[in-house]
């Protein structure tokens, strides 16, 4: 994304700071979706690129199978719910490093986010309920997980094997 510097001097009701007290604000854009999809998408991912999912999804199987290295996903606050299949996966990510995935609401899988020697993964504002697994990593180091909740799982809310987590 773009960081945007600018230099902020602030006005007390006298007079103006000096402009060596000036503080340096930073502000990093966001940058937008290079991929818009509306469905699942089990092949296909393009290495270093933003896949942003713009309404929610229901599906019969396993929904998001990342095949690339570098990969955002970003649900924005949608749902990719199953139909309860103890072999399908919400979000699975098997041998690709360096995904994230951020804003995933999933539900009613067997596994919500799977990890396999996915490496360096990173999750973000997500939730995953009402499967047999919340988040399932193995053979995955440095996975980070913030502000996500895994919970109402009929098994484990979060199950690490072989993994490192932060």
């Amino acid at each position: 994304g773009e960081v945007w510097k600018f230099s902020v001097r602030a006005q007390d009701s006298e007079e103006w700071s000096e402009w060596n007290n000036a503080t340096t604000l930073t502000i990093l854009a966001t940058p937008d979706c290079d991929y818009n999809i509306s469905d699942c998408k089990s092949s296909g991912w393009v290495n270093g690129r933003i896949y942003c999912l713009n309404q929610s999804v229901t599906t019969t199987g396993t929904c998001m199978t990342v095949d690339a290295v570098d990969i955002t996903l970003d649900c924005e606050s949608n749902t990719i719910d199953g139909d309860q299949g103890s072999s399908d996966y919400g979000i699975y990510v098997n041998n690709y490093d360096r995904t994230t995935i951020r804003n995933c609401n999933l539900t009613d899988f067997g596994r919500g986010i799977s990890l396999n020697y996915a490496y360096d993964t990173i999750i973000e504002d997500s939730n995953s309920s009402s499967s047999n697994y919340g988040l399932h990593a193995d053979y995955s180091d440095d996975v980070t997980v913030s502000n996500s909740q895994f919970n109402s799982n009929t098994e484990y809310g979060t199950y690490i094997y072989r993994s490192s987590e932060r």
